[in-house]
């Protein structure tokens, strides 16, 4: 939730270097599928990962941290590399070397300034080092990583990286890999697959798609929707990512960290998502799913037909789900972060407005999670009632959903 700042705290770089590989590695260059291509993915993704001084702490996080680091590029090389545009305005990614941008930094406060990240502070963007909006794509790293060191011995791992490279699940993929590195493991426990020429077009087979869950989805659905006041006869949808990496014939190899994901929008008018029963809802996010057919899929990857406007649309609804992505089981040798949280900021603010993130609630407590949004307070404030009226409406007493 956006709130003006008042967690204030500064943040003092100690250093700033690039990371390459600890082995020489022949330079290349590599293809990216269409699905990395695909305008849905064309963002920069960030995420702080919150650590608590404990009895068995690093001694120096940052240390540990940066030596892992450039063991586990070893494997992840094309990480240590630069993005190239080509001719037609795809991207495909140069083996380099040059390395992962890693940048220390301490702060002169303790965790207890940050809270449980439940409020979108502007001074959070300091934990993270940001290149300018309007750096060109070659210029940009793939992943930066920035350590800030607190002073009650706690330390915030801040992580970027370009979403045409990875996606969520391969980013947490990489990191479990380097949080292994720094335990002294001798190689990551999944060594990485790129083979990004599996999703060629023409190359590709695919199964039907599973369901998966959809009663948090159609909740929050209906939710914003009262709040946002928008006309019953508008068109309003929600759009989500769909993982479709076991989907394919054969399945994409275990260890595989491109761009597996498609998304998927279900529509109807307000006035169907405001008043209906969350099981009409559910039925219409299910048959939209169904729709993902193999045919469907062959479809978009051999012709590169994308949606690419889920962003700009405020009727639309746009979800995210970090809870399965594995960044809660980095640990670089001091125990699992404490709290997890995406951070999305340009120059004036938050840049996803119809966004939400679903990640584990802080310290795993009461196998709860929470929702992240970015509205204005006053709706989030309304949003919340909204929420807790359907909960009361449909599990408290009990009615049929």
């Amino acid at each position: 939730m956006e709130k003006s700042g008042l967690a204030e705290f500064n943040v003092k770089i100690v250093e700033s270097c690039l990371v390459p590989p600890c082995l020489p590695l022949p330079r290349c260059t590599l293809y990216l599928s269409n699905l990395d291509n695909q305008p849905l993915v064309r963002i920069n993704s960030n995420a702080l990962l919150v650590y608590e001084g404990c009895e068995n702490a690093l001694a120096d996080p940052a240390k540990t941290i940066r030596e892992a680091l450039s063991k586990v590029l070893v494997y992840y090389y094309p990480l240590a590399g630069r993005l190239r545009k080509k001719e037609d305005g795809k991207l495909q990614l140069e083996c380099t070397g040059e390395g992962v941008l890693f940048v220390e930094a301490t702060v002169d406060n303790s965790l207890s300034v940050l809270g449980d990240l439940d409020k979108l502070e502007p001074s959070f963007k300091k934990l993270l080092f940001r290149f300018p909006s309007d750096t060109a794509i070659e210029d940009v790293h793939p992943i930066v990583i920035q350590v800030n060191h607190f002073v009650c011995g706690g330390f915030v791992v801040a992580v970027s990286f370009q979403h045409m490279v990875c996606d969520g699940r391969g980013i947490g993929q990489f990191l479990k890999g380097l949080g292994e590195m720094a335990r002294g493991y001798v190689k990551p426990s999944i060594e990485p697959v790129w083979d990004r020429e599996l999703l060629k077009p023409g190359n590709i087979s695919v199964h039907d798609l599973e369901s998966t869950k959809e009663k948090i989805e159609t909740l929050v659905w209906q939710a914003r929707t009262k709040v946002l006041e928008i006309s019953h006869t508008q068109n309003v949808s929600i759009s989500f990512a769909v993982d479709v990496k076991r989907s394919f014939n054969p399945p994409l190899p275990n260890g595989y960290y491109g761009n597996g994901v498609v998304a998927a929008s279900a529509q109807t008018i307000a006035h169907d998502v405001i008043n209906q029963p969350l099981s009409y809802l559910v039925n219409i996010i299910k048959k939209t799913k169904i729709s993902l057919t193999n045919e469907y899929l062959r479809s978009i990857i051999d012709t590169d037909r994308f949606s690419s406007n889920i962003y700009s649309n405020q009727a639309n609804i746009i979800l995210s789900d970090w809870r399965w992505l594995g960044f809660d089981e980095v640990d670089f040798g001091s125990g699992s972060p404490v709290n997890i949280s995406p951070i999305y900021w340009n120059e004036n603010g938050p840049n996803i407005s119809n966004g939400f993130v679903f990640v584990h609630s802080p310290k795993r407590k009461f196998d709860a999670f929470k929702a992240i949004a970015w509205m204005p307070s006053q709706e989030f404030n309304l949003l919340e009632i909204e929420i807790k009226a359907i909960i009361n409406k449909y599990l408290v007493n009990g009615s049929r959903c």
